[in-house]
């Protein structure tokens, strides 16, 4: 919604343009989530090394009430949600399903019935 994209825009400005960590800099926010309520907005995100993505985490959790506090001067809400950074492990996620459908079908070729021919019959 608009709300998230607001906050997820400001906090990438925020992190590039005022925080002169470069831990921090290196990184993506993928999405971010608000409560309906507006009290908490799960921020996701990706460092461009992934192997960096929990020291990461925990430098924004430094930075969060700093963040904040830029992103409430900067856009008009009502109430200002408190920030938790989160690592977007969605595409490892994703990753995983993609691989075990792989072995799945790897499997299921290998114990398919063959034809006299030596092809996989395929009709099952």
């Amino acid at each position: 919604d608009r709300v998230s994209e607001n906050i997820r825009r400001e906090i990438s400005m925020i992190i590039l343009e005022d925080i002169e960590d470069d831990r921090v800099r290196n990184l993506t926010i993928t999405r971010v989530d608000v409560t309906k309520d507006l009290s908490l907005a799960k921020i996701y995100f990706q460092a461009f090394d992934p192997s960096h993505n929990y020291d990461v985490e925990k430098l924004l959790h430094k930075y969060a009430k700093y963040i904040r506090g830029e992103v409430s001067k900067r856009i008009k809400i009502r109430i200002m949600p408190v920030l938790s950074f989160r690592v977007d492990k969605l595409e490892e996620e994703q990753k995983s399903v993609f691989e075990l459908f792989d072995r799945i079908e790897k499997e299921r070729q290998g114990n398919a019935p063959k034809s006299e021919s030596g092809e996989i019959n395929d009709e099952s």
